[in-house]
């Protein structure tokens, strides 16, 4: 599993549907979900996050 630390800022929140969107310093966006644990409104625009992204892959072998 490979893993890299990102900075990126809030441009918006969803507190509804728990969602925020993030600004990459590459220039794009992701929405993403976020925990419940999460105080959304305690968040504002701007707000600059470390992120966590991991990767990984998951390999699945049958007899034929």
């Amino acid at each position: 599993v490979e893993s890299a630390r990102i900075t990126a800022q809030v441009v918006a929140v969803n507190a509804k549907k728990h969602k925020v969107t993030l600004a990459f310093p590459d220039g794009t966006t992701k929405r993403v979900k976020v925990g419940k644990k999460v105080d959304l409104d305690a968040v504002p625009l701007g707000y600059d996050i470390t992120v966590q992204v991991s990767e990984g892959i998951a390999i699945t072998v049958q007899k034929p």
